[in-house]
């Protein structure tokens, strides 16, 4: 999940998004609690590693054309892209286009399905870390 923590965007996400409405026990303090435990989960792995995650890592990942850069779409882990830290390389999906990335060299890759007729088209891809 992805942690928000600002009151009008965590009211406006509570409007718009169905979770609320359908997962039992969902609420921010839930989503917050599960970023924060997600993101030390990372933080100290004691080792490099290849991440994969449903959100974006950070908001410098969303892509450019994509209209729903906003809160609940990534997470601000750029702090975990330390090239002394545990990550090796990021894989994550949430968005409809596919498209990679980096942070501090560190490569990002999102490479969805997407909707049909909305994202470029798939391609299965094999990355060497």
């Amino acid at each position: 999940w992805v942690k928000v923590t600002n009151p009008v965007d965590q009211i406006m996400m509570q409007s718009a998004l169905n979770d609320f409405r359908y997962i039992q026990g969902y609420t921010h303090d839930f989503r917050n609690a599960s970023a924060d435990r997600f993101y030390n989960d990372v933080k100290n792995l004691g080792t490099k590693a290849v991440i994969i995650s449903h959100h974006p890592p950070s908001h410098k990942c969303v892509y450019k054309r994509s209209i729903y850069d906003l809160p609940g779409m990534a997470n601000d882990f750029s702090d975990l892209f330390d090239t002394d830290g545990n990550v090796k390389a990021w894989i994550y999906g949430h968005e409809h286009d596919g498209h990679d990335c980096e942070i501090n060299g560190i490569p990002i890759y999102c490479n969805p399905r997407g909707y049909y007729l909305h994202n470029k088209p798939f391609e299965i891809k094999q990355i060497e870390v």
